[in-house]
């Protein structure tokens, strides 16, 4: 008897969706405090993992102890990063490409453009751009 393809598949599957969620969890954090603190996670989820292999079994219930209390501080103290975090989830694609060289310098034409009219009828402005748009 043949195994069902879905079975052969299905690890792969598993893989490449954790690496696109992780991936796009660490574009999140990227030049944000939380990089230390995902960092202290990690620190924290490692030494657990050498506790319970080597049946250290107090350091382990602390480890698991502390693990638990962390969860609890991050959901508190990074609150509003959480909550932009899913508005940004809910407005952006996927799988959205950044701009294309030509189409950054379109846009960036498109400013100067503005600033030249704004300039000529002595207009003041303020011209703001988004971190990473």
């Amino acid at each position: 008897m043949m195994p069902n393809i879905f079975y052969l598949w299905k690890p792969a599957v598993e893989i490449a969706i954790l690496w696109v969620v992780i991936y796009h969890i660490l574009l999140f954090f990227e030049g944000t405090r939380a990089v230390y603190v995902l960092r202290g996670i990690v620190v924290i989820l490692v030494a657990f993992f050498i506790f319970q292999r080597l049946n250290l079994e107090v350091l382990e219930w602390l480890s698991t102890k502390l693990f638990a209390t962390s969860v609890i501080a991050i959901l508190i103290i990074f609150h509003p990063e959480i909550r932009q975090g899913l508005a940004r989830l809910g407005q952006r694609h996927l799988f959205a490409a950044p701009l294309r060289e030509e189409e950054l310098e379109v846009v960036l034409k498109e400013i100067a453009k503005a600033a030249e009219n704004l300039a000529k009828d002595k207009i003041g402005a303020l011209i703001t751009l988004e971190k990473n748009d």
